[in-house]
């Protein structure tokens, strides 16, 4: 009886292998970076991989599909695998040293005959459901292989693999986990024992930490949304944030900075009463293989904050809101500064405006900033691949290509953030001419207004104005550092062109 076993054992494996030169496999995964929903890969594999077949022999070929996925970091996991003995009702033909492009159509077709019960899937990717991970591939690197099976009619007893045991795997990775939104400001300081922040009437700016896709680290587009709500005596701020109407909310922000617009303090927000503040982060990535999931549904957590009046002050001296570099870079030198004539409101609008002028400058650089070190991220991914392949490969597969698409979006940061720089010190320097204006003709504005409304006129120019200041600054420190990434860039680049 033992005998007769080790026969068929040895009989099934010859089968098996025997013709297994026929017909070789080249997969690609469409992108490096895959979403997690396992059984997609079979249900519509053509959306997530490219696959090539070829007839190395003389004859005419009928063939199936199998594939297969597994884990190979951070520990190794059988994920998927489709049965062996399994064909479809017609098969795939490839004439003889013929080579063909399955579309999307042909691999759906490919694997559209099995039943989920039959794709054998690990148990592990069936078990998050109090997570929300159900069904979803765990983070780290695969691999599948895509096999070529022997078709025939009537079926064969055993499935006969015709595709070369070399060929068919490609590499990928599964990503998808991003860190919810984290508040920078306002900042709980020891002094804040109770918990609550305190948040400047003059200086109403919410900052926080961007969410990212932490497994591998990657480019997604978020849209934020900042709720504050009043938060009534006794009662928790989870309660308040869930039940209670929002005092402000903005959605859609683009960048991890809002600031609430100061007609809002007094009328919608009051100081001493207790506000609580939380963010929501939203993927604007909506496509099939942009899947994000972001931790506690988006939500950051939950600042307390108080609003305070900021103590009486006198004016800031003239040179602690000058910067004479910025306003030479803006080409407004301090003699060419005037806005003689203009009323005491058009000039306090003028500072107002230019530093929200400067301000959304800040934004776009801090954006573009990030977008390149990203994008410096996958150079350097993507020419550590090229370094373990012959070079040949690596530009036949495009790798070369994509490494050079990085620097060219690297190179289209940097411009971006310089433009940006730029109009945050014009901004600075308009708001700072509006300040000049106001110092230099109070005795003219002084008629026209009362003394109360110049000190406030004048103490929202000198916020208005060190505040663009501060932006066109931070623009300035934006601009050098996308530049020493576009410099580490193109050395990278400037390797890769000698290969060529």
């Amino acid at each position: 009886m033992k005998k007769y076993l080790l026969t068929l054992v040895t009989l099934l494996f010859s089968t098996l292998c025997m013709k297994g030169q026929d017909i070789v496999v080249t997969v690609a995964p469409v992108q490096q970076v895959l979403p997690p929903q396992a059984l997609m890969y079979v249900a519509n594999a053509g959306k997530y991989f490219n696959v090539t077949l070829t007839n190395v022999s003389g004859q005419s070929q009928q063939i199936y599909l199998g594939m297969s996925l597994e884990r190979v970091m951070p520990h190794y996991m059988d994920a998927l695998s489709t049965p062996h003995g399994i064909q479809p009702s017609t098969p795939i033909t490839i004439a003889p040293n013929a080579t063909i492009h399955l579309n999307m159509l042909d691999l759906k077709h490919s694997f559209s005959h099995l039943s989920s019960r039959s794709i054998s899937v690990a148990s592990d990717i069936f078990s998050g459901y109090a997570s929300g991970s159900y069904g979803l591939l765990p983070e780290g690197q695969y691999r599948v292989k895509i096999t070529a099976y022997k078709w025939a009619s009537p079926k064969l007893a055993y499935p006969v693999v015709l595709s070369n045991a070399s060929s068919g795997t490609a590499t990928f990775f599964v990503s998808y986990k991003a860190q919810a939104p984290e508040f920078l400001t306002p900042v709980l300081t020891s002094l804040n024992k109770d918990g609550i922040a305190e948040v400047d009437a003059l200086n109403t700016q919410f900052t926080w930490k961007e969410s990212i896709v932490t497994g591998f680290p990657r480019q997604v587009r978020y849209a934020y949304t900042l709720k504050v709500v009043e938060v009534l005596k006794g009662q928790p701020k989870d309660y308040a944030m869930e039940h209670n109407p929002a005092v402000y909310l903005r959605r859609n922000i683009l960048a991890p900075l809002c600031i609430i617009p100061p007609h809002y303090i007094g009328n919608r927000l009051e100081e001493g009463k207790l506000y609580a503040a939380q963010v929501t982060a939203t993927s604007k990535s909506h496509g099939a293989l942009d899947f994000v999931m972001v931790e506690n549904d988006g939500k950051s957590d939950i600042r307390l904050f108080r609003i305070v009046s900021t103590k009486e002050r006198t004016v800031e001296p003239d040179d602690t809101l000058a910067d004479n570099e910025l306003l030479a870079a803006a080409g407004l030198p301090a003699e060419a500064l005037d806005a003689k004539g203009a009323s005491l409101e058009d000039l306090r609008m003028m500072a107002e405006d230019n530093m929200y002028a400067a301000l959304d400058a800040e934004i776009l650089a801090r954006a573009n900033d990030s977008i390149a070190k990203s994008k410096f991220d996958d150079m350097l991914r993507i020419m550590g691949r090229i370094k373990n392949m012959p070079y040949p490969t690596a530009k036949k597969d495009g790798h070369t290509q994509d490494a050079k698409d990085a620097y060219k979006e690297i190179e289209s940061c940097a411009e971006h953030t310089r433009q940006s720089a730029d109009d945050a010190a014009a901004a600075y320097a308009n708001a700072y001419k509006a300040f000049k204006a106001i110092q230099e003709e109070r005795g003219r504005l002084k008629k026209e207004a009362d003394g109360n409304e110049l000190g406030e006129a004048t103490d929202e120019c000198v916020t208005a104005v060190s505040k663009a200041k501060h932006a066109a600054l931070e623009c300035k420190a934006r601009y050098e550092a996308v530049k020493i990434t576009e410099m580490m860039a193109k050395k990278r680049i400037s390797s890769l062109n000698k290969l060529e």
